[in-house]
């Protein structure tokens, strides 16, 4: 079955931290190609063996569509800035044309180990729709996230979590981050389709770094976010 990674960034993103995860994919032989998502010219970054940049805008216009629209909105917390999210979701969608499993993976993260098709089919099972760390209480962490293209509600769930942005009803949500547009077209999803729509949630279901705390992925992969992007690891990797 046809795997794949994906992620997206800007070139500032890639000098502070987004060419850590590309070294740390090459330094780790990873098997499957990575899709670099880039708000910017695809000639600003470094040719690299099985990393594939992708100009988002050229791709995906809606994209640039909704950015320009909502770009001058006054932002009180990074909760509220659909724009500085949305490049994720974009490229997510459009990554979803290439089938198979699609693998998303944060842009301040570090790979640490071959992720070979034993534990990618274990995050992400031949039958389940997509694989997340949900936290109870609160909004999903989003910095992995697995969906099989192969399942026939991806369709649906792709053009769902895609039209809160294309439609702005993104605003319409508590909060406008990508986990929150994540969670509503989770939510659409487990209420249209009960029957038909599987999901794996990992990890331990706490708040938290929970990736840090996962045993599933804790060998493979390190999602440095936030002030922790400086550090060689997250201090929760290395306490576990």
């Amino acid at each position: 079955m046809a795997k794949h990674f994906v992620t997206t960034m800007n070139k500032k993103l890639f000098d502070d931290y987004g060419k850590d995860l590309l070294m740390s994919y090459m330094n780790t032989s990873q098997k499957y190609p990575i899709y670099v998502y880039v708000e910017d010219d695809i000639s600003k970054y470094p040719i690299m063996k099985n990393v594939i940049y992708v100009p988002l805008f050229k791709e995906e216009p809606e994209c640039e569509k909704f950015v320009k629209r909502n770009r001058n909105k006054v932002v009180a917390s990074f909760m509220f800035d659909a724009v500085r999210f949305c490049y994720k979701v974009f490229a997510q969608c459009n990554a979803s044309k290439h089938g198979g499993k699609m693998y998303y993976v944060d842009g301040d993260s570090v790979f640490l180990k071959t992720m070979d098709d034993d534990i990618l089919d274990l995050l992400l099972p031949d039958k389940v729709c997509v694989s997340h760390y949900y936290r109870q209480g609160m909004y999903t962490e989003t910095g992995f996230i697995g969906f099989n293209m192969n399942h026939a509600m991806m369709k649906d769930f792709i053009e769902h979590y895609r039209n809160l942005y294309i439609d702005d009803t993104v605003y319409n949500l508590p909060h406008y981050t990508d986990c929150h547009t994540f969670d509503r077209t989770r939510k659409i999803m487990t209420q249209q389709f009960t029957d038909d729509y599987y999901e794996k949630k990992l990890g331990d279901g706490g708040t938290g770094h929970i990736m840090a705390r996962c045993n599933l992925i804790h060998d493979y992969l390190d999602h440095r976010k936030g002030k922790r992007k400086s550090q060689k690891h997250s201090p929760e990797w290395l306490r576990r």
